[in-house]
């Protein structure tokens, strides 16, 4: 059965309206995921510094850096308050930490593999790490005195947290793809419908016009 040129005229017409929302689509959604991965990278960044000015305003009245009060408090009220935050801790210079949200991990050594780890702002630096079976982006920032790096703050942001943003993210731009779609095809559709009618007034025009005459044909 071979298609008349209304029938070819659709089929063209939802190919071409299904690769341009679809490479839309995909576009979009790669930036998306980014930026968005990006800005909670930079949004931890942001709490692990404002727990590092404190601790620095601290050590300048003359503590050292392990007996400060209350840090372990402020560690844990900051992994209840956010959830993007899944651990934060604090180590001195020889990886032993010093404070955590956990107190079963304070004067253990951190061992677990870590990726190099690469800048997220002038003053925080992010890794890649896995430990108890889950991914994180780990952002580190130095503490400093009087010029000298006593130890590190570091913050686990859960991959699984961006992977579930980012897939309810998807799911939403998908959803509005097809409808954008079905409605495009719909409108495709009641207009090549009415497309030969259109082009028979055409024609008869044409034909008026070279006879000298203005009959057009209504429907």
């Amino acid at each position: 059965m071979k298609l008349n040129i209304q029938g070819k005229i659709i089929i063209i017409t939802v190919i071409i309206l299904f690769l341009a929302l679809g490479i839309s689509t995909f576009v979009n959604l790669f930036h998306c995921q980014k930026n968005y991965k990006r800005a909670l990278q930079t949004k931890v960044a942001v709490i692990g510094k404002n727990l590092r000015c404190t601790i620095e305003q601290t050590l300048a009245l003359g503590l050292e850096l392990d007996e400060l009060p209350g840090v372990d408090a402020k560690c844990q009220s900051i992994v209840n308050r956010y959830k993007e935050v899944y651990y934060r801790y604090i180590t001195d210079l020889e990886m032993r930490v010093l404070y955590h949200n956990e107190p079963s991990y304070i004067n253990k050594v951190i061992k677990y593999p870590s990726t190099e780890k690469t800048g997220l702002t002038e003053e925080a630096f992010i890794r890649f790490v896995s430990f108890e079976d889950s991914k994180f982006y780990e952002i580190s920032l130095p503490i400093i005195k009087e010029k000298e790096q006593l130890g590190e703050i570091r913050l686990g942001l859960p991959v699984e947290i961006i992977n579930t943003e980012i897939g309810f993210i998807i799911r939403n731009s998908i959803l509005v793809t097809l409808g954008s779609f079905c409605f495009a095809i719909l409108l495709s559709f009641f207009w090549l419908k009415a497309l030969p009618n259109q082009l028979e007034n055409y024609s008869l025009a044409q034909k008026s016009l070279k006879k000298g005459t203005w009959i057009i044909k209504l429907r």
